[in-house]
């Protein structure tokens, strides 16, 4: 067996026990009964099966932050109140082509710091998008973590859906609750 191979088996039996139960309750032993390995050749490639699951998360993350960097080069405009902003669509898709994972890792079992990092790259991507300098309201960091943490239980929910909307719908939608109520920068 290679060693993506190896790495691959390893990483499906931790997502395959998160669906069991929590991830401080897994150990070594049996992530290597699950992937048909022993526990010496778990650690010759992890530390801990927390070390997994971070891999797995990066991995994911890797792909999405590659789409909300183009997400965060795009203008704000107001036609996409109505049509679907294609970067927020992109981003949406990668996402939704990772619908098992994110619901696993926001599921019961699931691990707080996969929600924290989703809501703070939502929060990036706002603080960026925002005007801060309207005088009529005040985007605080508190304001950003509403918004941010309303956007990824959105997302969570639109993912549960099993007759959800499409991603460039959702788009839509999500580009409305986000940016409605405030000023672009210029």
């Amino acid at each position: 067996m290679s060693v993506s191979e190896t790495r691959e088996r390893i990483k499906d039996a931790v997502l395959s026990l998160l669906g069991e139960t929590s991830i401080r309750d897994i150990t070594v032993a049996e992530v290597a009964r699950r992937a048909h390995v022993n526990r010496a050749t778990f650690y010759r490639h992890y530390s801990n099966v927390r070390d997994v699951l971070l891999e797995i998360e990066d991995n994911f993350f890797e792909g999405f932050e590659q789409r909300a960097k183009e997400f965060a080069a795009f203008p704000l405009e107001e036609k996409y109140f109505s049509e679907p902003h294609p970067a927020c669509q992109e981003c949406l898709e990668f996402v939704e082509a990772n619908r098992d994972l994110n619901l696993l890792l926001f599921g019961p079992h699931g691990d707080i710091e996969f929600r924290r990092r989703c809501e703070d790259i939502t929060t990036l991507l706002l603080a960026g998008k925002i005007a801060d300098e309207d005088t009529t309201r005040r985007f605080d960091k508190y304001t950003q973590a509403f918004l941010a943490g309303g956007q990824v239980n959105a997302i969570l929910h639109w993912l549960s859906d099993e007759d959800r909307m499409s991603a460039a719908e959702f788009a839509v939608v999500s580009y409305r609750n986000l940016f409605g109520g405030y000023p672009f920068r210029a």
